[in-house]
């Protein structure tokens, strides 16, 4: 909160929009996010898309942060979606981080984003799965996306290869961040409130200290993408 990462004000700039000869559309945007106060953190991004006639979607995303050694809890991304059902192969089904993931081992895992809740005392972000080879999300057919990590500088697998981090919550994490206790988080809205990170900060050795490892830190300094795809029955 004191960087202003709470209350960032984003503008963009669209520096490029294009279509190939194979129909697809390639767009590239200048965003910088910056904190309402003088001395609040910034962020540039060069984000670029490209669209499929298919209706899949790759997005990369490369960031500079301000200052540079400013550790941040998530490098990632957040959406909503009406799909209430997961599939992953990652690290689960617990819950699982950077610093806490050895019982946690890669496997084809499967839920209800309903039942995706820890009861902490103290409502907080939650239910993070690392080391994500691909999430499907799917309503109660079948229909639904498919997402895959395309690029991860903070992030890849034994192999080398783009991993991600996620958590799919039938709450906002906001307001469980943002709630003492229990009673005064908001009722359920039906919805999955996604994140998907490149990299998603360690627990640290508890939770007055010390703090996560180097290796277990986050820095905005870094390029995550990932692929969209449709999903049918």
């Amino acid at each position: 909160k004191k960087s202003g990462l709470y209350e960032l004000e984003q503008n963009g700039t669209l520096l490029y929009a294009g279509k190939t000869p194979a129909g697809n559309i390639t767009l590239t945007l200048r965003v910088e996010a910056k904190g309402k106060e003088k001395e609040s953190a910034s962020f540039l991004q060069m984000q670029n898309y490209v669209i499929y006639p298919d209706g899949s979607i790759i997005m990369e995303v490369s960031t500079t942060q301000t200052p540079k050694d400013l550790v941040i809890g998530r490098y990632g991304f957040g959406f909503t979606s009406p799909l209430g059902n997961i599939q992953y192969l990652g690290r689960g089904p617990e819950e699982n981080y950077s610093d806490r993931y050895t019982a946690a081992f890669v496997s084809l895992n499967s839920a209800k984003v309903e039942n995706q809740v820890s009861l902490y005392t103290k409502p907080q972000d939650m239910m993070n799965h690392e080391g994500t080879r691909w999430l499907r999300l799917k309503d109660e057919s079948g229909s639904g996306i498919a997402i895959y990590p395309v690029a991860n500088s903070l992030r890849k697998d034994e192999s080398g290869n783009a991993t991600m981090s996620f958590a799919a919550l039938p709450y906002d994490w906001r307001d469980l961040n943002n709630a003492n206790h229990w009673y005064e988080v908001p009722q359920k809205d039906g919805k999955t409130h996604l994140t998907l990170s490149a990299a998603v900060l360690g627990l640290g050795g508890a939770s007055c200290g010390p703090a996560p490892v180097e290796e277990d830190r986050v820095s905005g300094n870094a390029t995550f993408g990932f692929l969209i795809q449709p999903l049918e029955k």
